[in-house]
């Protein structure tokens, strides 16, 4: 039991430290490296040092771990000494039927104009084009929630049809056209 307990110790190790630096590199101001530092450097570093661990405990101690009695929580605690569990809960609890696939700032004639290209997950087609404008050609150094919705916003189907038009001026809706999509 005491061999289990070093098993568990480790995956639970692993699962915390995994979390709480995830958690950090999330907190800190964006253009800070934290998150990149976090997904090349940090966790893989953990999780190579916690299968090591893991590894070298299974092997020594095999007789004891891999007995009948025990050996579905021995599997069962060697699987959390992997990124698996935790990154598939991630998946889970992340998942959007929609994701930005691309954006871009074309400044003309005193204004910036943002859009924004967001496809479906299931199969990355195109879903919605939206676009924005800002009453001044320098975006650099703006903040995004500064930009006000604008021009017409087109949703698509997953087929690609053309579902509802939205036309928006300075952040106000102007009209919605619903369209009916034949299935």
């Amino acid at each position: 039991m005491k061999n289990l307990k070093n098993l568990l110790m480790t995956a639970i190790t692993a699962n915390l430290l995994t979390v709480v630096l995830y958690l950090y590199s999330i907190s800190v101001p964006a253009g800070s490296g934290a998150p990149l530092v976090f997904s090349v450097f940090e966790m893989p570093l953990l999780w190579i040092t916690c299968l090591i661990s893991a590894t070298i405990l299974a092997l020594k101690k095999r007789r004891l771990i891999f007995k009948r009695p025990i050996l579905k929580w021995t599997i069962l605690l060697l699987l959390f000494c992997t990124p698996i569990p935790l990154s598939s809960l991630s998946f889970v609890l992340n998942y959007t039927d929609t994701y930005e696939g691309s954006s871009g700032y074309k400044p003309r004639n005193g204004v910036t104009i943002k859009d924004e290209e967001w496809f479906y997950t299931v199969n990355h087609k195109m879903a919605i084009h939206k676009f924005f404008k800002l009453n001044r050609e320098d975006y650099t150094s703006v903040n995004d929630s500064l930009f006000r919705k604008d021009s017409v916003w087109v949703y698509l189907s997953p087929q690609g049809d053309t579902t509802k038009l939205e036309q928006y001026k300075n952040g106000v809706m102007v009209s919605t056209i619903n369209k009916k999509v034949s299935k």
